[in-house]
C-alpha cells in the first residue's frame, strides 16, 4: 500500500511515498522515498495563454471590420428607404398586373425574380457578425483569465483583469454574465482578505506600541507576509516596514 503527496511552485517539485507492504513481507519494512526535481524551459501554460490571447485579438478584430461594415451600411439606410418603398411599391403593383394577366391566360404560377437585401437587412446582417465575433473574443479572453488565475494571479490582478474584460464586451451584445459573476466573487473575497489584513495589521501597531523588540515585529510581518501574499494584495506597508526594522538593525534588503 502506497501512500504520498507532491508539491510544486515556480518548477520546483517534491514528491514523497511512503510504502508498507502487505501480505508475505520481503524482509525490507516500510519503505520512504523522497524526490526532488526542476522543470525548467518554456511552459504549456504560457503557450496556451498566448493562443488564448491572440485568438481574442484575431476575433476583436474581425469583431470590429464588422462593426464598420454595419456603420456603412447605416450610412445608406436613410437615404434608401424611401427610394426602396416606391419600389417596392412599383412591384407589388407588377405582381398584380401578372395575377391578372395569368387568370386571363390561366397560367398557374408567377416567376418573382430573386430581390437584393436592403440597407437594412446588410445592416442586421453585419450587426450578428460582429456579436459572433464579439462572442469568441470574450470566450478567448475568459480563458486566457483562467489561465492567469491557474498560474497564481492575485485577488486584485483578477479584478482588474475581469473589469478590463467587462469594459472590453459588456455593450456589445456579448452575454458576460460569467464575467459580472466571477467579479462580483473575487470582489467579495477581496473585501474579506482586504478586512482582515488590516484587522492584523492594527494587532502588529498594537504589539509594538506595548513594546515588542525588532526580532518579535519581524517574525510577526513575516507570518503576514505568508499569509497574505498569495492572495495577491497590496502589502507595500508591511515590505517597508521589514525594510525600516532590517535598516535600524544593520541588516540587508528583504
Amino acid at each position: 500500500m502506497n501512500f504520498g503527496g507532491g508539491y510544486e511552485v515556480s518548477g520546483l517539485v517534491l514528491d514523497y511515498v511512503f510504502t508498507i507492504p502487505l501480505g508475505a513481507a520481503d524482509g525490507m519494512g516500510n519503505q520512504q522515498n523522497v524526490s526532488l526535481s526542476f522543470k525548467f524551459g518554456h511552459a504549456i501554460s504560457e503557450d496556451d495563454l498566448a493562443e488564448e490571447l491572440q485568438r481574442e485579438r484575431e476575433a476583436t478584430a474581425r469583431a470590429e471590420a464588422a462593426m464598420r461594415a454595419v456603420e456603412s451600411e447605416a450610412a445608406f439606410v436613410k437615404e434608401e428607404r424611401n427610394k426602396l418603398l416606391g419600389d417596392y411599391a412599383a412591384e407589388l403593383e407588377r405582381l398584380k398586373a401578372d395575377l391578372e394577366e395569368a387568370k386571363k391566360t390561366n397560367v398557374t404560377s408567377v416567376v418573382v425574380p430573386n430581390r437584393r437585401l436592403t440597407s437594412e437587412e446588410r445592416e442586421r446582417l453585419s450587426r450578428q457578425k460582429a456579436r459572433q465575433e464579439y462572442t469568441t473574443a470574450f470566450d478567448s479572453a475568459m480563458r486566457a483569465y483562467n489561465t492567469r488565475v491557474s498560474r497564481g494571479a492575485g485577488l486584485e490582478e483578477r479584478s482588474v483583469l475581469l473589469k478590463s474584460t467587462l469594459e472590453k464586451y459588456n455593450n456589445k451584445g456579448v452575454d458576460v454574465t460569467s464575467a459580472v459573476q466571477e467579479l462580483e466573487r473575487v470582489n467579495s473575497e477581496l473585501a474579506q482578505v482586504t478586512t482582515d489584513y488590516r484587522i492584523t495589521m492594527d494587532f502588529y501597531k498594537k504589539t509594538v506600541a506595548q513594546g515588542a523588540d525588532k526580532a518579535e515585529r519581524l517574525s510577526l510581518l513575516e507570518r503576514i507576509l505568508k499569509k497574505y501574499g498569495p492572495t495577491g494584495i497590496t502589502l507595500s506597508d508591511v515590505y517597508n516596514e521589514i525594510a525600516k526594522l532590517k535598516k535600524e538593525s544593520g541588516g540587508g534588503r528583504p
